[in-house]
């Protein structure tokens, strides 16, 4: 690299360059590298560009970077990005191409635009595309197109952005030639906004057009209601740094270019290249073309150079005059003339949308003269002659009757803009009203969802579905009241409590894409406005996305979520009562608590900790707040402190006999009952256990009938059913035990409600609801007669054809369990009777099925409880049945860990089983042992990263050196019927 700057003569030889010249001749590749390395003379090169590029603009950066930037560049399939499943391209341009993809961890989809790049590309390069793309993270705007994240992959730069399905605002202005003027002036208005919000951090677009707009509405929705987003912010740059503007690609698009950057003044630019880009915009919404476009990009450019576009009125008949004047004050040809901020453009468009007086004032005859004077100096000055003679001839002879059109003129318009102002200032009215009525319709939803004490009041399906349609209702209005804080408290608490119900319902990735959603808004409004019942809000929000983001798996996000909400939270307090937002943060700290402990964090007591200081000082001086305490009674339980957490529970019954604090006293005295020897003691809880069921039980009922598809509720009936029949059986009231028992059992069979989530393990109505009934049926002071009336009921449920495999096999796992729990020969009795209804149950049913991994590991376990209760021959039946439905898996199935993980399992059930006949077939034994090794082997190298797998091989090899085996090399046959008969 030389140290001097190249003189022009090399600089034109250098621009004139092709690619392939310029990686073959070391003389220019050299010049190249310094340019790169040059803010002099990137500047100069800015002014330069234009006398010397040809004929065409550079598509691309090659023009300056060369083959080593762009020939690597992916044209037609994605590159492999981690975490992202790549889908279709969606488009390219200039500054990279465009591909739509799915990301795994968030469950959305996205669009990824991989920059120019690869092997090949200078270092610096690459440095500034990462630059460019971390300064377009910086927007967060609801009407910007987020960008997610930003890195480098195989040496291409990479943004992940949000996914906007509805195209770009120049693909709809294709279909339709222009668009109407309130439509038009509203959506150049939004436009405005964004771009002023990134003015406020520092930054300009430099490349504004139709094409980088996109449009988040159906592609048949009319101009009306189409939602602007702003995108590509690959050309954005820091006002006042000129040291990245390199290439005339990167200083915007000869038709929407302000005259300064098509003159090469770009250091000079600062915002205002980014309004006069809006005008140019708006002029092309009004007049169906944009104020210049010449038949090649170097005569766009030479009439943007040198002069001022048509006034749109004279092509557009009927153009409001303020409208008109709004476009020519931002296509002014001396910057400083244009609007000062894009705020003060919207303000005006809004100003004209609601009849209103606009700031800017229209372009007067002297200013029109001057400008034409300065574009042509000789031609005027001949001009100017010829009018000094005539000029005083004809100035007497018309001022008469100017004066007289000049005044009917006058009339007519003020009588046009009289009507005009009336028919926005109705327009306006109307909008505001429905948009009002909108909101307030969405207030009182929010009200009635919010009564959820109040029994009189429907939580069902009605409210869930009008709730649903009210979230796109408020989306709508904060697009154009976004920092309205009534607006976003109701958004809030709407988002919480559709988000609510889908993690109840097991829709975990729609409920965490919602609260995404929440998260990501409130925390752009609290950048604007400062309220601290948002900032809670916030942190509710954030708490729950956390929640969520441990349901998924995703620990290290979710720590980073919950520390955010704790960040939102007021700090601690030695005063005492706690303020209304002391008391606030107190309760988002008793439940992130425990989330961090889940995630393996170690603050999660410590956050535990000054949460029950907080609670315990403010109870002292406030003694019946109801939520501190039931607050209070969980951070005792989850710090393990169950002696202080029954004390809390007690009080807080005894201040609000709410059904759920009932029902939770009562499962807290049963646990405490268990650890009780005396029997009066015990005798005494039994019997307030069995009050306090008897009083809550109807409520808990009429809750679970309220809320039918939501499992959770009737999860608890079932529990306190299960309460009351043991309590009411120790009592020896066996006659109430056995009508709650059907009651129990008539909820269970009314109630087939299921998590939706497709790859969900247990579901837990069927596993938790027949557990519940094990621990009844094998209750001593249930009679006889009524354990084998409930056998024949439980064995006709199972045959029930509306019953799926995964159901029937949930209930029957759920009702084995209990043998974890039974201790009398008694217990072990009953356990034989209802094990043998499920067996079979199993055996009627499962070989009409077609199971999934999950199920088939779910039998395994099924024939692994066969075995432990003697049933040797229907286990082998079921693991061969197992072994021919893993063989029968898809192709793409048994490339999955999950397909190798029931592969060894599969193996492990076919080697216990033959440890189970004399004499040991020691190298078939030997085989499955080592087909098992290889099976976790395999899974673990399928996902390395996951130490569960890693765990799994530790476990079949140590089963295997345990055995003290040799297997040799490993049998070439399945050889499983063939052990098992003639073992028989």
């Amino acid at each position: 690299m030389s140290e001097a700057c190249p003189t022009s003569t090399e600089v034109n030889q250098f621009l004139r360059a092709s690619d392939d010249q310029i990686q073959a001749d070391p003389r220019l590749h050299s010049l190249q590298l310094h340019i790169l390395g040059c803010s002099r003379c990137l500047e100069h090169l800015e002014g330069e560009v234009l006398k010397v590029i040809g004929p065409e603009l550079p598509t691309n950066a090659s023009a300056f970077f060369g083959r080593a930037a762009m020939s690597a560049e992916p044209v037609g399939l994605a590159p492999k990005i981690e975490g992202f499943v790549m889908g279709d391209r969606l488009g390219r341009g200039g500054m990279g191409t465009v591909f739509k993809a799915w990301q795994s961890a968030m469950h959305r989809e996205v669009a990824i635009k991989v920059l120019p790049g690869g092997p090949l590309a200078d270092p610096r390069w690459r440095a500034w595309c990462l630059a460019e793309a971390r300064a377009a993270a910086q927007i967060r705007h609801p009407d910007a197109v987020q960008v997610y994240d930003v890195g480098m992959t195989e040496g291409y730069p990479y943004l992940v952005m949000e996914y906007v399905a509805g195209g770009s605002l120049a693909d709809r202005l294709r279909k339709i030639p222009s668009m109407p003027f309130r439509d038009s002036a509203r959506l150049l208005a939004r436009i405005a906004r964004v771009v002023h919000h990134m003015h406020l951090r520092g930054l300009i677009h430099r490349d504004l057009k139709p094409g980088n707009i996109l449009i988040d509405s159906p592609s048949d929705a009319p101009p009306s209601v189409w939602w602007p987003k702003v995108a590509d912010f690959g050309l954005a740059r820091p006002i006042g740094d000129s040291a990245r503007s390199l290439t005339l690609a990167g200083i915007g698009t000869p038709e929407y270019m302000a005259p300064e950057l098509a003159q090469g003044r770009g250091a000079n630019v600062e915002t205002f290249a980014d309004i006069y880009a809006l005008g140019a915009i708006l002029y092309r919404l009004l007049v169906g073309k944009p104020p210049f476009q010449e038949a090649s990009p170097q005569e766009t450019l030479a009439r943007v150079i040198e002069g001022s576009p048509i006034p749109p009125g004279r092509i557009v008949q009927k153009l409001p005059r303020d409208l008109e004047t709004i476009v020519l004050k931002c296509l002014e040809p001396e910057p400083q003339r244009r609007y000062a901020t894009a705020e003060a453009l919207a303000d005006d468009l809004d100003a004209f949308l609601e009849g209103r007086t606009i700031l800017a004032r229209p372009v007067g005859p002297v200013r029109r003269s001057s400008r034409f004077v300065r574009r042509h100096p000789v031609g005027s000055a001949l001009m100017l002659g010829l009018a000094l003679t005539t000029a005083t001839s004809l100035v007497l002879l018309g001022r008469a009757e100017t004066a007289r059109s000049q005044a009917a003129a006058n009339e007519a318009l003020a009588l046009e803009r009289s009507r005009e102002a009336e028919k926005r200032r109705a327009e306006a009215e109307a909008n505001r009203q429905q948009a009002e009525q909108m909101f307030q319709a969405a207030g009182k939803l929010l009200a009635i969802v919010n009564q959820g004490d109040d029994p009189n009041v429907p939580r069902g399906e009605l409210s869930r579905t009008e709730l649903e349609a009210a979230l796109p209702t408020c989306r709508e209005l904060l697009r154009g009241r976004p920092n309205d804080l009534v607006l976003l408290r109701t958004y809030s608490q709407i988002v919480y409590q559709i988000g609510w119900h889908r993690a109840l319902e097991g829709r975990t990735s729609q409920a965490a894409d919602l609260f995404r959603e929440g998260v990501e808004t409130l925390d752009a409004a609290l950048a604007n406005v400062q309220d601290d019942d948002l900032r809670h809000e916030a942190a509710f929000l954030s708490l729950w996305y956390g929640q969520i983001l441990y349901t998924l798996e995703e620990i290290p996000e979710a720590i980073q979520f919950l520390h955010r909400s704790l960040e939102w939270c007021d700090g601690p307090t030695e005063s005492w009562p706690l303020t209304s937002n002391q008391r606030r943060a107190a309760f988002i700290k008793s439940e992130v608590g425990p989330h961090l402990i889940l995630c393996g964090d170690h603050t999660g007591r410590r956050t535990l900790i000054e949460a029950k200081r907080m609670l315990e000082g403010h109870l002292e001086a406030v003694s019946n707040d109801v939520d501190a305490l039931a607050h209070l009674v969980n951070v005792y339980h989850d710090l393990g402190e169950s002696d202080e957490a029954l004390v809390a529970l007690r009080r807080l019954v005894s201040i609000d006999r709410l059904p759920r604090y009932r029902y939770h006293l009562a499962s807290a005295l049963d646990i405490r009952k268990g650890t009780i020897q005396d029997e009066v003691t015990r005798g005494d809880l039994t019997a307030e256990i069995a009050d306090l069921i008897e009083s809550c039980l109807p409520e808990l009922q009429q809750e679970a009938d309220n809320n039918p598809s939501k499992p959770e509720f009737a999860e608890t009936l079932h529990h306190a059913f299960s309460l009351s029949i043991r309590s009411l059986l120790d009592l020896g009231r066996s006659d109430e035990a056995v009508d709650v028992l059907a009651q129990f059992l008539n909820s269970i069979e009314t109630r087939p409600y299921r998590f939706p989530e497709p790859n969900s393990k247990i579901d837990h109505f069927y596993a938790t609801g027949f557990n519940e009934l094990g621990r009844i049926l094998i209750h001593p002071a249930l009679p006889e007669q009524g354990f084998q009336e409930i056998l024949t009921q439980i064995e006709q449920f199972f045959d029930q054809d509306s019953m799926t495999s995964s159901q029937r096999k949930n209930a029957m796992f759920g009702l084995l369990r209990i043998r974890f729990f039974a201790q009398s020969e008694f217990e072990h009795i009953r356990i034989a009777a209802f094990f043998e209804v499920c067996h079979g149950a199993v055996t009627r049913h499962f070989d009409a099925e077609k199971p999934s991994i999950i199920e088939i590991t779910e039998l395994l376990a099924w024939a692994m409880t066969l075995r432990i209760h003697g049933h040797l021959g229907d286990s082998e039946r079921i693991i061969a049945w197992c072994g021919k439905a893993l063989e029968a898996m898809p192709s793409e199935t048994r490339v999955t860990p999950e397909y190798f993980v029931a592969l060894s399992d599969y193996w492990t059930q076919v080697a216990k089983n033959l440890w189970r006949y004399e004499p040991i077939d020691e190298t078939a034994l030997g085989d499955a042992l080592r087909r098992s090794v290889e099976s976790a082997e395999k899974a673990a190298r399928f996902a390395p990263e996951e130490g569960v797998y890693r765990e799994l091989v530790a476990e079949r090899r140590e089963r295997l050196e345990r055995s003290g085996l040799d297997p040799g090399p490993i049998a070439q046959r399945p050889g499983l019927e063939a052990r098992s008969s003639s073992a028989k």
